[in-house]
């Protein structure tokens, strides 16, 4: 084997320090393909057996790096929310809801997605938006008026509509 072949060469050891490296430094997208590439370059090694105890510590530790990563976009969601971006925020919150397993995050995901349609009982009620239509300010257009912030900018061709 070559010197360069040993340097480029990848094993699961290197793969899970430089993931649990990433995951410290929170950076857990990165964190987390390492993993996967740990555990891809195990089941190879092993004919896809099961039982291995490297294939379970990968799983763990991508399990925690997608936990994370829906943790962060819930996060973006109530920024989003925050900032009347409500299409940014329905996009974190769905991804959210597909990166994990955890009962509390999915929780949160869902009660933030059923708040921004409205809620169970106010789902079917319009939702007054605001529409700009000079394109000279930073007027938002079709953002429900629920999610806008307290200082909305002013103008002169600004008008609530339902839709």
């Amino acid at each position: 084997m070559s010197i360069f072949s040993r340097l480029l060469s990848r094993n699961s050891d290197d793969l899970l320090a430089k993931g649990d490296a990433f995951f410290s430094a929170r950076r857990f997208y990165e964190a987390r393909g390492l993993y996967e590439q740990g555990l891809e370059l195990d089941q190879k090694k092993r004919a896809g057996e099961r039982n291995d105890e490297t294939a379970e510590r990968f799983r763990a530790r991508i399990a925690n790096a997608n936990r994370e990563l829906a943790t962060m976009n819930i996060v973006e969601a109530e920024y989003a929310i925050d900032r009347g971006m409500a299409d940014k925020a329905v996009e974190h919150l769905e991804l959210a809801l597909s990166l994990t397993d955890d009962d509390g995050l999915r929780e949160k995901s869902v009660a933030l997605l059923t708040a921004l349609a409205g809620g169970d009982d106010r789902s079917a009620a319009p939702h007054p938006t605001l529409q700009g239509g000079c394109g000279t300010c930073a007027c938002p257009k079709g953002i429900p008026t629920a999610f806008l912030p307290m200082q909305t900018p002013t103008c002169p061709t600004m008008t609530t509509t339902t839709s």
